[in-house]
C-alpha cells in the first residue's frame, strides 16, 4: 500500500508544480500520504541538472547537524525507501537525510515527462561522475549547511565515492563518513564464474578493436536483457508503470545506469581521503563479501598512512545484500550512531585515541 501511496504522493507534488499551483511541496505531500494515516516531515522537490531533471526528497537537518545523502542501487526507486525514512525520521535527533532519484530513475523520469513534457533528455548517455553530479546539485538545492555523509548502497558506492572527492575538490562542505552499505565492488561480483569470464574477455580484446567491439555488443545484450527483468520484477500486481513514461523508458534507465558503471572497479578507483565505514548483510553472497573485504582492508591501511583512525566494518545480522531496505531499524540505528560520532567541520582524527579495537572482516 506504501508503495501506491507514495507513487500518487510523487505524482500529485508534481502536477502541481507543473501547472503552478500555489501548495508547497510539504502541503502536497502530507495531503495524500495523510490518506494513509502517516505524517511527514519530509519535503519533495525537483532540480534542473544540464537539460536533465532530478526528483529528491528531503528531510532538513537542525543547525549543526549532518545530513545523510544517499546513492541509491541499480534500480531501486524511492519507493523502497519506505520502511527507512520512516524509521530515520523516528530516531532522529535533528539529523537530516537526502534521498534522490538518479536523473535515469522512474521518479525524475515522472519529473521530466511531467514538468518538460519529455523524458529524452534524461535518457541519454551518463557515467558515475554525471550521477554524482546530479547529488551535488541536489544539496546545493536543498540548502544543506552541516556536514555531508554519503551513503552509497549497493551501485551507489560507484557515484557516493565520485561525490565525495566532488565535495572535497569544492570545499563547500565538509564531509563526516563516506558510508558503504552493501557496496558494489564491481559488475559481476555476484557470480565467480561470470566476474573471470569478464576479466578473461577484457585480457583477450584489450588490443584487439574488433574483438572490444565484439564484447561490448555481449555486454549490451547482456545489459538490456537483466535490465528487462528488473523492470518486470518490480512492476507487478497492483503496482502499474506510471502515466506518461513507458516500460521501455524505464527499461532504457536502467540499460544507462548499468553501463555508466560497466568499467567499475572499487579496488582500483582512487578512493577519497575521508573515514569510511562498512555496513555488509551477514548472508551476503560469498564472493562479493570477500571482495568488499578486500577493499575495506586497502581503505584502512591508507587511512593509517595518513596517521587517521580507521572506520569499521560492521556485520548486520541476518541481513542480506538489501539489508538497507529488509533490515532498516538495524541499518538506521548504525548510520545514525556513525554521524553522531563524525558530526563536526573540524574532526582531528590524528589526534583522537582508539576507544577500542577496530573491527576488522573475518574470513
Amino acid at each position: 500500500m506504501h508503495i501506491i501511496v507514495f507513487l500518487f504522493a510523487v505524482f500529485f507534488f508534481i502536477s502541481e508544480s507543473a501547472f503552478g499551483a500555489r501548495k508547497t511541496c510539504e502541503d502536497s505531500f502530507v495531503q495524500v500520504v495523510a490518506q494513509a494515516k502517516t505524517e511527514s516531515r519530509f519535503e519533495l522537490s525537483n532540480v534542473q541538472v544540464g537539460s536533465r531533471r532530478v526528483f529528491y526528497e528531503v528531510l532538513p537537518a537542525k543547525n549543526g547537524k549532518g545530513t545523510a545523502v544517499i546513492f541509491n542501487g541499480l534500480f531501486v526507486p524511492n519507493f523502497n525507501f519506505a520502511e527507512f525514512k520512516s524509521h530515520f525520521e523516528a530516531k532522529s535527533d535533528g539529523e537530516g537525510l537526502i534521498l534522490f532519484s538518479y536523473s535515469v530513475g522512474v521518479e525524475s523520469l515522472m519529473v521530466a515527462n511531467l514538468v518538460d513534457g519529455s523524458v529524452k533528455a534524461n535518457l541519454t548517455k551518463r557515467t558515475t561522475k554525471d550521477f554524482a553530479d546530479e547529488g551535488f546539485v541536489v544539496v546545493e538545492a536543498a540548502g544543506v549547511r552541516g556536514p555531508l555523509f554519503p551513503i552509497g548502497y549497493s551501485y551507489g558506492s560507484s557515484t557516493a565515492g565520485e561525490f565525495t572527492r566532488s565535495v572535497l575538490e569544492s570545499g563547500k562542505y565538509s564531509i563526516g563518513a563516506l558510508i558503504y552499505v552493501g557496496p558494489l565492488v564491481t559488475a559481476g561480483e555476484h557470480n565467480t564464474s561470470l566476474l573471470n569470464s569478464k576479466f578473461a574477455m577484457n585480457a583477450m580484446t584489450a588490443y584487439n578493436p574488433l574483438g572490444r567491439m565484439f564484447a561490448n555488443g555481449l555486454m549490451d545484450a547482456t545489459e538490456r536483457s537483466t535490465a528487462t527483468q528488473f523492470v518486470a520484477g518490480v512492476f507487478t500486481g497492483d503496482l502499474k508503470i506510471p502515466d506518461g513514461i513507458t516500460r521501455e523508458n524505464i527499461i532504457d534507465g536502467v540499460v544507462l545506469q548499468m553501463a555508466a558503471a560497466r568499467d567499475f572497479d572499487l579496488r582500483t578507483t582512487e578512493h577519497p581521503p575521508v573515514r569510511t565505514e562498512f555496513l555488509v548483510g551477514e548472508k551476503e553472497n560469498e564472493g562479493r563479501l570477500e571482495l568488499q573485504k578486500e577493499v575495506f582492508t586497502k581503505v584502512a591501511v591508507e587511512a593509517e598512512a595518513r596517521g587517521e583512525v580507521p572506520g569499521s566494518f560492521t556485520v548486520i545480522p541476518d541481513a542480506e545484500h538489501t539489508a538497507i531496505l529488509t533490515h532498516p531499524q538495524q541499518a538506521v540505528a548504525h548510520i545514525l550512531k556513525i554521524m553522531r560520532e563524525n558530526t563536526t567541520s573540524t574532526v582531528d582524527r590524528r589526534a583522537r585515541p582508539r576507544s577500542g579495537p577496530r573491527r576488522t572482516p573475518r574470513g
